[in-house]
C-alpha cells in the first residue's frame, strides 16, 4: 500500500510526530502529500503540528496589554521554523527578510501566556531564549554595518528583552552604552528628556544602551565561561503576570494598568529595589518609580 493510501487521520498523526521542516519537506514529494498538508480546509493538521512544538498554546496567548493571539497556526509556524532556521544559519536570510525575522522572534516573546501561581513560566520565552543563546544571533548582528534604521531598532528592542549577551561584557561594548547613556545631547525637550523620538515612539537603541549600562551592575560575570544570565532584567522576566483569581473573567483592565499614573524620579541604589520586585524600570541616572492612584508600583 503506497503511503497516500493510508487513511487520512493515520498520515495526519504520523505527520504531527516529524519536525515542521520534514512536514514541509514531505510536501515536496508529490502532489498528494501537498494537497493533504496545504490544501486543507480546516487548520487540524497545523494546529496539532504546532501544539506538539515546545511552544506556548496560541489559544491561551495574550500580548502585553492583554489582546488574544491570532490564530493562524499554519502562518506563525511557518514563521517560527523559518526564523528557527535563519537564526541558526544567518547565511540563508534573503534580501530585505532580516525585519521580518526580527519580529517573528519579538512577535513570539510579546504573546504568550499570563504567569500566576497555577501558570508555568512561558515556553515562548524559553524558545526564543534557547534558540538565541545556542546560536550567538544577536551579537553576529550587533557586528552588522549595514543595518536599515528598521532593522537596527527591532535588534536593540530583542536584545533589550533578551537581556545580556557574551559581548556585552566587552570593554567596548561597555563604552559604547556609557558614551550613549551619558552624553546629554541625547536628552533634550524634543524628546522628553528620555529614550523617545520626537513623534513619542521608543528609541530602542537608547533603551538597550540603558538597560546594558545597569545590567552590568546587577550581573557578575566574572565566573569562567559565559551563560545565560537570568536577572530581574532578563527575557524570563518580560512575561506579564495575572493576578490570581482574574483567569478566564471578562475583564478589561486585569492587569490594574487603567486610571491616573504619576512619574517621580528619585536618586537611590537600584539593586535594592531589585530585590523587592521582580518587575522593574530602571536608569543609571536614577530609578523611574512609577504610581498609580494609592498603589505603590515599580
Amino acid at each position: 500500500m503506497h503511503f497516500t493510501e493510508l487513511p487520512t487521520e493515520i498520515v495526519d498523526e504520523i505527520l504531527v510526530q516529524c519536525d515542521p521542516i520534514e512536514v514541509s519537506s514531505a510536501a515536496q514529494t508529490c502532489s498528494a502529500l501537498r494537497t493533504l498538508i496545504y490544501g486543507s480546509h480546516d487548520s487540524k493538521l497545523w494546529r496539532e503540528l504546532y501544539l506538539a512544538q515546545p511552544l506556548d498554546d496560541l489559544r491561551k496567548c495574550v500580548s502585553q496589554n492583554g489582546q488574544p493571539a491570532r490564530l493562524d497556526w499554519k502562518r506563525n509556524l511557518q514563521c517560527l521554523f523559518r526564523a528557527r532556521g535563519v537564526v541558526a544559519n544567518p547565511s540563508l536570510l534573503k534580501p530585505g527578510e532580516l525585519e521580518t525575522i526580527l519580529q517573528t522572534l519579538l512577535r513570539t516573546i510579546l504573546y504568550h501566556p499570563p504567569w500566576s501561581s497555577s501558570n508555568d513560566d512561558s515556553l515562548n520565552l524559553l524558545w526564543v531564549s534557547n534558540i538565541l543563546l545556542q546560536h550567538r544571533f544577536i551579537d553576529q548582528l550587533e557586528d552588522t554595518t549595514s543595518l536599515t534604521f528598521a532593522e537596527r531598532q527591532l535588534l536593540s528592542r530583542l536584545h533589550c528583552y533578551y537581556g545580556i549577551t557574551a559581548k556585552d561584557e566587552e570593554a567596548q561594548a561597555r563604552i559604547n552604552s556609557r558614551a550613549y547613556v551619558y552624553t546629554m545631547r541625547n536628552y533634550r525637550p524634543e524628546n522628553d528628556y528620555g529614550p523617545f523620538f520626537s513623534n513619542g515612539t521608543v528609541n530602542w537603541q537608547h533603551m538597550q544602551a540603558l538597560h546594558h549600562v545597569v545590567s552590568m551592575h546587577i550581573v557578575d560575570m566574572r565566573d569562567d565561561g559565559f551563560d545565560f544570565p537570568v536577572f530581574p532584567m532578563s527575557l524570563q522576566q518580560t512575561q506579564i503576570l495575572m493576578p490570581d483569581g482574574e483567569e478566564g473573567k471578562e475583564n478589561k483592565d486585569w492587569a490594574g494598568l487603567e486610571g491616573s499614573w504619576v512619574v517621580s524620579f528619585c536618586f537611590c541604589d537600584h539593586r535594592d529595589l531589585l530585590r523587592e520586585s521582580r518587575q522593574i524600570l530602571v536608569g543609571n541616572l536614577g530609578v523611574l518609580i512609577f504610581f498609580k492612584k494609592n498603589n505603590f508600583r515599580i
